[in-house]
């Protein structure tokens, strides 16, 4: 089996858009109990624009963010926009 070599996380999530772009990334459950979900390129378009919402806020590289939240979407979302700018994230669970 052989292995990809990337840079950073961030190269590796575009990687994986790039190769697998409309299937699903994610999937979860919504309120009602019926399946919703996000693709690959619908996740990279989110991830972007949250990267940019932190970085308009002042986060830089290096920072630690705190994320207190349910395990969902959102704070996966989080997560991966927080490491993608190169902060840190610190999550405090319920």
């Amino acid at each position: 089996m052989t292995y990809d070599s990337f840079r950073n996380i961030h190269d590796q999530i575009l990687s994986t858009v790039q190769k697998k772009g409309d299937l699903p990334s994610f999937k979860w459950f919504d309120d009602k109990g019926d399946i919703a979900g996000v693709s690959w390129n619908g996740f990279y378009e989110q991830l972007k624009q949250a990267s940019k919402s932190l970085m308009a806020l002042g986060v830089e590289k290096g920072d630690k963010v705190n994320i207190l939240s349910n395990t969902c979407y959102q704070w996966v979302l989080s997560d991966f926009s927080i490491v993608a700018i190169g902060g840190a994230t610190v999550g405090i669970y319920q």
